[in-house]
């Protein structure tokens, strides 16, 4: 009995519906079990797979190999198309092992039990005779020992005394060279001692990072005196380009820190030297880092190290969790910045207005795949998104503008990626509307403003129309092209607009001329489109088929290794192109260019192939008609015999117009010849009545 199932991210692949019943993906398993040569045995198959997602298949084999391994591919196929192969050995040769093993040791117990106490009863026999032989013998072996034994340790008496009287010789000789080590040590110590205080100085900066103005304090923590002399260490502050901003500054307070050891009755004392100083504008670089150096001149202590000051408080709170996950801490920066948005609106700030929305659109771009990637802080990313979608109505409705049609409803407690992606793009549809709209305003301008983005579905573009003055209706004109690849049979829903083509372009848009909008009015238009940028499974699996085919009719030829190593690059990529095809975590703008990039890389995969095909020509000639058949690709070459039909193709062709040129020559030849015989006879009648001429008129009629 075979046993499989699909994992993702460690769990078995699935979700849970409505009810909160768990349902896996996996909709079909398939297992191929291979001889060692690669000769399929079994190919095993079930659609029926258990509420907890696993497929169960027998193989009902009653001569299965029990001295080999025999390669095994399992397959699962998933709701929305994906195809999983996972290879694994199928071995059964330490069971059948063990199998053989309890056989052998049944038929040895298998014993009549008066037979067992019969042999029993010999050997004890036996044994009893030997063992008293073989105590006889060592009686007089342990006889013999003994005496040789007081003679062994009589001799070694004798020889210890004499060498114990050379050990205390020795012993003397070595008490003198151990005080002499002794004061050498003490020196040593002395030394170490030195240099454990000079690298004991630690120091530490608060706040890091600072904010422009912020009162910072460099704490150092020391030796309080040496040699009963008071320490006072000196601070330097240099800035990001190596310039001084404090020179040779004392401490601003001095703590002394006594500790008395009761057990050894001694007290040691350190301190802590606090310096303090404002990072001012003047001297200090927001988004720089200064360096401190702390130095004590009779310890030769010494003590580095740097900070950051600010112009903002995002990027310092940023620093101040970096301790968190990665998908909180981004979260937070999210929350910080639209905060800062807010701040910037409110302040009228036109110059980092535009600085701020961008900064807030690329947080909350990356949160679905930080999300995704660590599985971790999803309830910190859903507050964040909801809180941010809440405080954007309210900061436009504030501007006389409505965004619930855009944003939607919030997000539930445990969001699918798939719905946070929705979310995200729906955020930032609404930013780039912002952008347009301070920009117009800080413009002095009113006229109404169109902004397109792209939203989670088939492939939605939504085109927004917004009419930024409070006072008038105006019109609009909305224009927006299409990509590339759309055409009009992809367009699932036009949103209301018409579908028109752009022959100077070769580009589709959708157009609508003349939308009137109220004061303030916002009007959205999705365009559903079908997803076109997904390459066909079919497609991908027959390129797969493809190599698999060429390496199999490459087998024990000179060209199979060469022919590995480039199978064994186009197989992974073939791969990451399905699993970037059905990745959620990404946006619709992002999912357009994978699919570019993967046409690229499907042409790369393509020249592979070729190349393929070609040692497979030189190893065994010209592919068979089935296996053309199979395939689109072709060599980029044309082989010898087409270069010479092409060549002779091309010379007949050559010849043929040749002739035509030439009897149409000889043609319009005899035509003139005539036209010009006609002509002189109408010239001269005379010539009809059948006078003669000389010769002299003859050549002047001519």
């Amino acid at each position: 009995m075979l046993r499989s199932y699909l994992l993702r991210d460690g769990s078995i692949a699935g979700a849970r519906d409505e009810n909160g019943t768990f349902y896996t993906i996996a909709t079909n398993c398939s297992i191929e079990i291979y001889y060692p040569n690669g000769t399929l045995i079994k190919e095993l198959n079930t659609s029926t797979v258990s509420e907890a997602g696993f497929f169960s298949l027998e193989w009902n084999d009653s001569n299965p190999s029990a001295n080999d391994t025999q390669p095994t591919i399992t397959q699962i196929m998933t709701a929305v198309g994906g195809r999983f192969r996972t290879p694994f050995l199928l071995n059964i040769i330490p069971t059948y092992t063990l199998y053989n093993i309890s056989e052998n040791i049944m038929d040895k117990i298998d014993v009549p039990l008066r037979d067992i106490n019969a042999s029993l009863m010999s050997a004890m026999s036996n044994q009893t005779g030997i063992i008293e032989e073989m105590m006889s013998n060592q009686t007089e072996l342990i006889e013999l020992k003994t005496t040789a034994m007081q003679n062994a340790v009589n001799e070694t008496l004798g020889s210890f005394e004499n060498r114990t009287y050379a050990a205390i010789t020795s012993l003397e000789s070595g008490a003198l060279n151990i005080t002499n080590a002794s004061a050498e040590a003490l020196n040593a110590s002395a030394q170490l001692q030195m240099t454990a205080e000079k690298f004991s100085w630690k120091g530490t900066v608060a706040p890091d990072p600072a904010l422009i103005g912020d009162n910072v304090t460099i704490t150092v923590q020391g030796q309080a005196e040496s040699n009963n002399q008071s320490l006072i260490p000196i601070l330097d502050l240099f800035s990001w380009d190596d310039k001084y901003i404090l020179r040779n500054q004392i401490p601003n307070n001095i703590t002394i820190v006594v500790i008395i050891n009761n057990e050894t009755n001694t007290t040691t004392k350190s301190a802590i030297y606090e310096y303090d100083f404002v990072a001012d504008k003047d001297r200090f670089t927001g988004g720089k880092a200064y360096t401190y150096v702390v130095s004590e001149c009779l310890t030769g202590g010494l003590v580095t190290g740097s900070g950051m000051v600010e112009t903002t408080s995002i990027s310092a709170i940023a620093g101040l969790a970096a301790a968190a996950p990665e998908a909180s801490r981004l979260a937070k920066k999210a929350l910080d910045a639209i905060k800062a948005v807010q701040a910037v609106v409110l302040s009228n700030d036109n110059i980092n207005i535009a600085l701020t929305l961008k900064n807030l659109k690329e947080t909350v771009d990356t949160l679905p795949t930080i999300a995704a990637k660590e599985g971790t802080g999803m309830k910190d990313v859903t507050r964040s998104v909801n809180e941010i979608s809440e405080r954007l109505k309210k900061l436009v409705g504030e501007e006389g503008y409505d965004l619930k049609q855009m944003l939607g409803e919030a997000l539930g407690e445990s969001p699918t990626i798939k719905e946070v992606r929705k979310k995200t793009d729906s955020i930032n549809s609404v930013v780039d509307l912002l952008l347009k709209i301070f920009e117009q305003k800080f413009g002095g301008a009113d006229s109404p403003i169109v902004s397109t983005s792209l939203q989670l579905g088939s492939v939605r573009f939504r085109i927004t129309a917004a009419n930024p003055s409070k006072f008038k209706k105006q019109k609009v004109d909305i224009k927006n092209y299409l990509p590339v690849e759309v055409k009009p049979r992809d367009v699932l829903d036009s949103g209301g607009l018409d579908l028109e083509y752009d022959a100077d372009k070769s580009i589709y848009y959708v157009y609508k001329p003349d939308v009137e909008l109220a004061p303030g009015e916002i009007r959205t238009f999705d365009i559903e489109v079908e997803d076109v940028w997904i390459v066909p499974e079919n497609k991908l699996s027959d390129l797969k088929g493809r190599v698999e085919t060429i390496l199999t009719k490459l087998d024990k030829t000179e060209y199979y290794t060469k022919a590995k190593e480039i199978a064994d690059t186009i197989y992974p990529r073939l791969d990451t192109i399905v699993a970037d095809q059905i990745d959620d975590t990404i946006s619709r703008s992002q999912h357009i260019g994978i699919y570019r990039q993967n046409l690229l890389t499907l042409d790369n995969i393509k020249e592979d192939i070729a190349k393929m095909e070609k040692m497979l020509v030189t190893a065994g000639g010209p592919p068979a008609p089935e296996m053309l058949a199979k395939t689109k690709i072709k060599a980029d070459e044309p082989s010898k015999t087409m270069t010479w039909m092409v060549i002779f193709i091309i010379i007949i062709f050559i010849g043929l117009m040749a002739a035509v040129l030439f009897v149409t020559w000889q043609r319009q030849a005899q035509l003139t010849k005539d036209t010009m015989s006609s002509a002189k006879k109408r010239a001269f009648p005379e010539y009809e009545s059948g006078k003669a001429e000389t010769p002299k008129e003859e050549e002047q009629n001519k």
